[in-house]
C-alpha cells in the first residue's frame, strides 16, 4: 500500500475538512471539537464525511460507511427506502433515515433519536449495536467518551496500517486522555493538529515518553504518519502529574477519509 510523504503534504491545508469536523459537545474548547469515540487504543478524529457528533437527544452517531471500514461490520443501504442494512457481530440491523424504528435480528426496537443524512452520508445511532450486541465498551464519564475495546471490532485496514508502521518498543494506552482537538496552520504554513488532553497518572510524563502520533487514512487507500525512527515532529514535552496539556503534531494529507491518532505512555 502506498505511504503517503509528510514532507510533499504538509503544506495542504484542508479548510474543507476543517469546516466539516467543527460540531461536538459544548464544553470542548471554542472551536475545538471534541473528541467523542475511541476503538481499541485509537481516538477517532475525522469519518468521512464528518467527525462522529452528539446530538441533541444526547446520542453519538457515526456514519454508516465507519461500521464496516474500521470495525468490520458490513453496510448495504437502499436509497429508494432510505434505510440501510449492517451485519455486525453475527447480527443484523435495519435502519431508515429520519425513523426512531428500527430491527435488531428481526425485532423491531424503538430508539430514542433517529439515523441522518449528512453531507450525502447515513449517520447511525451507535448505541442500538451496543445494546444489542456482545460487544466491550465502556463509556467515560469523565471524557465524555465510549470507548470500544473489543478486540473484535478493531480490524480496519487503517488500524493494520498504522499497526505494521508502528515502534517496536512497548507503549501503554490508558494514561492520557485527549478530550478535544483543532487543525491549524503553523508560522511555516504547515498543517497540524493541536490537541488538549490530561495526564491521568500521579506521576509526571518525561519529555519524549508520550507518544502521540496523528494517522491520515486518504480515499484512495494510501495514508500518511510521522515515522517513529526519523520523526518531523519534535518530542512531546513534559507533562506534570494529572495536570492538562497541549500539543501540536504536524501532519499531511490530501483528501482524507479516516484521522485517527493514539496517544500512549512509554512503558
Amino acid at each position: 500500500m502506498k505511504k503517503t510523504s509528510y514532507v510533499s503534504l504538509l503544506f495542504l491545508f484542508l479548510f474543507a475538512i476543517i469546516l466539516t469536523v467543527q460540531s461536538g459537545r459544548a464544553n470542548a474548547s471554542p472551536n475545538n471539537t471534541a473528541i467523542n469515540l475511541k476503538i481499541g487504543m485509537f481516538y477517532i478524529l475525522y469519518t468521512k464525511p464528518a467527525a462522529p457528533y452528539v446530538d441533541e437527544n444526547q446520542r453519538l452517531l457515526v456514519p454508516a460507511r465507519t461500521l464496516e471500514d474500521l470495525m468490520g461490520g458490513h453496510v448495504a443501504y437502499d436509497a429508494k427506502s432510505k434505510t440501510a442494512t449492517v451485519t455486525w457481530l453475527d447480527h443484523v440491523y435495519k435502519l431508515t433515515i429520519g425513523s426512531l424504528r428500527a430491527h435488531a435480528d428481526g425485532t423491531e426496537v424503538r430508539m430514542d433519536t433517529s439515523p441522518v443524512l449528512r453531507d450525502g452520508a447515513m449517520f447511525l445511532p451507535i448505541r442500538l449495536f451496543l445494546d444489542h450486541s456482545n460487544v466491550q465498551y465502556s463509556y467515560l464519564t469523565n471524557q465524555h467518551l465510549l470507548h470500544v475495546t473489543d478486540t473484535r471490532v478493531v480490524v480496519g485496514e487503517a488500524f493494520e496500517q498504522f499497526r505494521d508502521n508502528d515502534y517496536p518498543v512497548a507503549n501503554k494506552d490508558g494514561e492520557l486522555a485527549l478530550t478535544n482537538f483543532r487543525y491549524i496552520k503553523t508560522k511555516e504554513g504547515r498543517l497540524g493538529i493541536q490537541f488538549e488532553g490530561r495526564n491521568l497518572t500521579d506521576r509526571d510524563i518525561p519529555e519524549g515518553n508520550a507518544d502521540i502520533m496523528p494517522f491520515v487514512k486518504e480515499k484512495d487507500g494510501s495514508f500518511a504518519m510521522d515515522s517513529y525512527t526519523r520523526p518531523i515532529n519534535k518530542p512531546v514535552p513534559l507533562i506534570g502529574a494529572e495536570k492538562s496539556f497541549t500539543v501540536t503534531r504536524l501532519i499531511g494529507t490530501t483528501d482524507a477519509a479516516y484521522i485517527f491518532t493514539v496517544a500512549r505512555t512509554a512503558e
